[in-house]
């Protein structure tokens, strides 16, 4: 979910218009960034995409600024049931 970056060269590459956290936000409790197209427009969409993600105050979790935000959950509650949410992808 950003407008700037570089597509880097690789077959598939996608990225959401920043529109999306609209419907986001009213479909999901939160985003994982842990698969293999989060960094498809290089790190300055992909800085760009968390910053929007908080400013939506949409929780993600897989990804982040350093490795530490990356490991850390998301927590979602629900009907007084706490849920962590972790992600990884190994590419």
């Amino acid at each position: 979910i950003a407008a700037g970056g570089r597509r880097i060269a690789k077959p598939w590459t996608f990225r959401a218009h920043p529109h999306a956290l609209d419907v986001l936000r009213r479909h999901v409790d939160a985003v994982s960034l842990a698969n293999n197209h989060s960094g498809d427009y290089g790190p300055q969409a992909f800085a760009e995409m968390l910053e929007r993600l908080q400013k939506a105050g949409l929780p993600y979790f897989g990804g982040g600024s350093n490795l530490r935000a990356a490991h850390r959950p998301a927590i979602v509650e629900r009907n007084g049931l706490r849920i962590a949410l972790l992600g990884y992808n190994e590419m």
